[in-house]
């Protein structure tokens, strides 16, 4: 398995928070949608692309899972299974670690930016963050 294979599934965690994510070069037309449709039907998931992802040579699209660690596997495994009949395919892994007590994943757009950043601000001001 190519590290710099066409397409990739990717299993993040996070502490309870878990997504999958399948990110992938240009492809004939219409066989993106395809595996995608595929991938999402037979998992049961559903994929989205993030905003800053639109225009982006690469497509990346994301699912969020709430889970079991066991289930998770057996629906990273059947993502798996599934892309690696539209190209070559490798897979990764990542352990993020458990986020701080109370962190939730703030949205990641120019909104949810402005208002961590606010946060951040404040709080390297001695004040509470709003």
């Amino acid at each position: 398995m190519a590290m710099n294979a066409p397409i990739r599934v990717t299993k993040v965690q996070m502490g309870r928070l878990m997504t999958l994510e399948v990110a992938f070069e240009p492809m004939a037309e219409g066989m993106a949608e395809e595996m995608m449709q595929n991938i999402s039907e037979i998992t049961g998931l559903s994929f989205s692309r993030p905003p800053g992802n639109l225009g982006a040579y690469k497509e990346l699209h994301i699912a969020r899972l709430h889970t079991s660690p066991e289930e998770y596997d057996r629906l990273f495994l059947l993502a798996y299974e599934i892309a690696e009949q539209y190209g070559e395919t490798a897979e990764t892994r990542q352990n993020l670690g458990a986020p701080e007590p109370g962190d939730e994943p703030m949205p990641i757009d120019r909104r949810g930016l402005a208002l961590r950043m606010k946060s951040i601000r404040e709080r390297e001001q001695g004040g509470q963050p709003g």
